[in-house]
């Protein structure tokens, strides 16, 4: 068998997406390329998910 013919076994290196800041709701960081929203209350980036539960959980929408 040849060296090509050998599947690489050893660790690769999977490129994890720059921090762009926290989301004011739950402070989980927020990656480059994921759904985000401008909340004015708290002022600042919020996942679009948290957003999402936390009107669910208020009542509230728009």
């Amino acid at each position: 068998m040849s060296a090509r013919s050998l599947p690489n076994l050893a660790r690769q290196r999977v490129v994890v997406p720059a921090v762009i800041g926290r989301c004011k709701l739950d402070g989980d960081p927020i990656r480059t390329g994921e759904a985000t929203v401008w909340l004015t209350d708290p002022m600042g980036l919020s996942h679009v998910e948290c957003k999402q539960r936390a009107d669910a959980a208020t009542g509230g929408g728009a």
